[in-house]
């Protein structure tokens, strides 16, 4: 374990069990923060399962970060995203039941609304269990109220009666939630979808001319990007609207970082509106965003809803500055002019604009503004999103949970000693300093990876890979048992 992890040696079964519940391992913040908080707490003490349904969405799956972070999700077929399925309910109860018989401290941790009804339901039928639900925004708030909303604030209701603890990720959503009748204040608690900032190092001039001049970008050019799930959440229109109202106003250029259900509709669009190609580019997915951040003048988000906006977080981790319709989350984000413009609700395409423009005008790019803008990145960081989730695990287990220390990784002796140094050397020590953060945590992970697997969890769902012993036991069947090949030989 990283070094301000305490190394835990017990054996799995003897540590406080943490039960991570979410329907499907879609794409978005909602599965990031799962999949965090199941991967470090493990090296805080705890023993941690994500159990997860089959389920594909269009933008995708991330079994490769699960994989990265050195998580294996037990794989229920029968754990479904849908409103009403009570056979399919009843089975992943069942199972779920097994899991925590017979296991003094256990915490389940739910994310989404369907795994609020499981948990609930597990809750009542296994009162020793301890119930938190994560809200990751309330999606359907401020919205029409049509009979499929009224369902679900209904199910939320009920589903609050029977936790622990209801973790919000601003504080904004404390208000929303005990307005729409769901829970009691004093089961509320700011638990945030810590953002890993490892690999989001604050800019530098050498990175950022690199970057620039490999994506084709000229010294004049102003870059606006978004970074996103291309879904009708981010409402990635309005970003084509912008580039095309803006394209008569000077030397911007728009890019779109990020794949979804809306890719097709969007390349389309661009192709109606006949925009010019190097006006607004659709990337796609990429695993390279930190890279093509530091070429960006600012980071957009036009989104119809947020819970809180990891891309908003990154960019602030790069010293980027930002804009974003403000909803939910964004106005915790956004403490001060220095970090961005929140947009109002109501801004059309010309005053969005105007505000746009402004930003990229009146932002300061200096050492001073950048490692502010990390600093309160740091806010929403990780470690600081870890802190509050095991201070909430700690209060329901009480002596049975372990005792942690959490540091940050973005030192504060680091920033005070860039700041000691002339302009230029600063951004060059600032690129030193961050690269040294990122190694460590990295070596951290791995050594995460590791613990998992020397403590690996009961039971074992992965569909692939009970189709991969099966195919690999009827061919032994059909040709005899396969010897290794020879440490020299093909591979």
């Amino acid at each position: 374990m990283s070094e301000e992890f305490a190394d835990n040696e017990e054996p799995a079964s003897a540590r406080p069990l943490v039960l991570h519940l979410i329907p499907k391992l879609a794409v978005g913040g909602a599965t990031k923060c799962t999949l965090y908080q199941a991967a470090r707490s493990v090296g805080l003490g705890y023993e941690a399962v994500v159990v997860a349904g089959l389920e594909q969405s269009p933008e995708g799956t991330m079994d490769r970060m699960a994989e990265r972070l050195g998580v294996r999700p037990l794989l229920l077929p029968c754990f479904r995203n849908a409103l009403v399925d009570p056979i399919g309910d009843a089975r992943t109860l069942a199972e779920l039941r097994k899991l925590v018989r017979g296991r003094p401290a256990v915490i389940v941790h739910t994310h989404g609304g369907k795994a609020h009804y499981i948990g609930a339901w597990l809750k009542r039928l296994a009162p020793h269990v301890k119930l938190v639900h994560q809200i990751h925004g309330w999606s359907w708030s401020g919205r029409s109220a049509g009979i499929r909303d009224r369902l679900l604030v209904a199910a939320e209701r009920w589903s609050a009666r029977a936790a622990d603890v209801l973790g919000v990720v601003t504080v904004l959503d404390i208000e929303k939630g005990l307005a729409l009748g769901i829970g009691e204040r004093e089961q509320y608690r700011l638990m945030r979808s810590g953002v890993d900032l490892t690999d989001f190092r604050p800019w530098t001039p050498r990175r950022r001319s690199v970057a620039r001049e490999r994506l084709g970008f000229e010294p004049e050019d102003k870059v606006v990007c978004s970074v996103g799930r291309l879904a009708p959440q981010k409402a990635p229109h309005r970003l084509v609207e912008l580039a095309e109202y803006m394209s008569t106003r000077g030397s911007y250029r728009f890019v779109l970082i990020g794949g979804g259900s809306l890719e097709r509709a969007v390349r389309n669009e661009l192709a109606e509106r006949k925009l010019p190609r190097h006006l607004i580019v659709v990337y796609g997915h990429r695993d390279n965003v930190p890279e093509l951040l530091s070429a960006m003048d600012l980071v957009l988000l036009l989104s119809n809803y947020e819970g809180l906006p990891r891309t908003l977080v990154e960019a602030l981790a790069m010293g980027l500055p930002i804009a974003a319709r403000a909803v939910d989350g964004v106005n915790e984000v956004i403490s001060s002019s220095l970090m961005g413009t929140a947009i109002p609700l109501d801004a059309d395409a010309a005053q969005t604009a105007d505000l746009v423009e402004q930003t990229i005008s009146q932002s300061r790019m200096d050492i001073e503004a950048v490692l502010a803008r990390r600093q309160r990145a740091e806010e929403f960081g990780l470690h600081a999103g870890l802190q509050q989730m095991v201070t909430v695990y700690r209060a329901l287990l009480g002596e049975s949970a372990p005792a942690v220390d959490l540091k940050p990784v973005f030192l504060e002796d680091v920033v005070r000693a860039i700041g000691q140094l002339e302009t230029d050397e600063r951004f060059e020590e600032l690129d030193d300093a961050g690269g040294e953060a990122a190694s460590a945590s990295r070596a951290s992970e791995r050594r995460s990876r590791s613990d998992r697997r020397r403590n690996p969890h009961p039971r074992d769902f992965d569909r692939r890979e009970r189709l991969r012993r099966l195919a690999q036991e009827r061919l032994e069947a059909e040709e005899g048992p396969r010897t290794a090949e020879p440490p020299d030989g093909p591979r």
